[in-house]
């Protein structure tokens, strides 16, 4: 004689397990949009409240994309702006230190204008040129809380349903 041991529920259990393994991907998948759209919401209000040059074109360029490599689930917050860059940057960009002078005064000899021509011409540029003013980093901080609940209540959603 054996003893048998039937515990209650079990098969419930392990459908529940099934279940929430199936449903965790598209979850998380939507929790990652949800948190990219978060982040790109602030990254657009940080540009707006910055003052810079042609923003408009920078704040509607900023997307959010979902991504899978394997499973690995995401998202992927970014712009295709080719002037972004400086403005993310952690230092001075590019653009405010003024071109080789071996690069441009060719130009400038080419089309009869004198030396000095360059150096005053740099000068006068000088000042229209652009400085860092990050906006996707700070808005990717800022919102690190609302991201920890994001994903919490996307938890609780697999393991409660």
């Amino acid at each position: 004689m054996g003893t048998t041991v039937i515990v209650l529920g079990e098969k419930k259990l392990k459908a529940k397990f099934r279940r929430a393994v199936l449903i965790a991907p598209m979850e998380f998948q939507r929790t990652c949009m949800g948190a990219g759209r978060i982040v790109q919401t602030k990254a657009r209000r940080n540009l707006r409240a910055s003052g810079t040059v042609d923003r408009s074109t920078l704040v509607h360029s900023i997307s959010v994309r979902p991504i899978q490599h394997g499973l690995n689930i995401g998202a992927e917050i970014g712009t295709n702006a080719p002037h972004a860059k400086p403005f993310e940057g952690p230092e001075r960009s590019v653009w405010s230190r003024p071109p080789p002078a071996k690069a441009v005064l060719p130009w400038f000899t080419r089309h009869g204008l004198p030396e000095g021509a360059f150096y005053g011409w740099i000068k006068k540029k000088m000042p229209y040129l652009i400085e860092p003013r990050p906006y996707l980093k700070p808005a990717a901080i800022e919102s690190v809380p609302e991201i920890n609940r994001l994903f919490s209540a996307a938890v609780r959603r697999i393991l409660t349903r």
